[in-house]
């Protein structure tokens, strides 16, 4: 099983949907992006800026899955899927 910090230095360029799950396999955030590898690692930058909700989510993450997607239906399909999960 590949830790988080593995899955994080294999995170695809492509544009897709991406999930954080906690430790019990939840998905607590989900989130879609034109390039998967940059938008990802924004949430785990240690030079960006303070945000308090961003870094009690960063606490709780445990696991990332990336789906990857080749066409903007795909994208909205999924999105839509797990819509529920994305912040408001």
């Amino acid at each position: 099983m590949d830790t988080l910090e593995e899955k994080l230095s294999q995170i695809p360029v492509d544009p897709g949907v991406y999930l954080y799950k906690d430790s019990n396999g939840k998905i607590i955030y989900a989130g879609k992006a034109k390039s998967l590898r940059h938008r990802v690692r924004t949430y785990f930058q240690e030079s960006r800026s303070y945000d308090f909700k961003l870094d009690q989510l960063r606490a709780e993450i445990a696991d990332v899955e990336f789906i990857v997607v080749d066409n903007e239906q795909s994208h909205q399909a999924i999105q839509a899927q797990v819509q529920h999960f994305a912040p408001r």
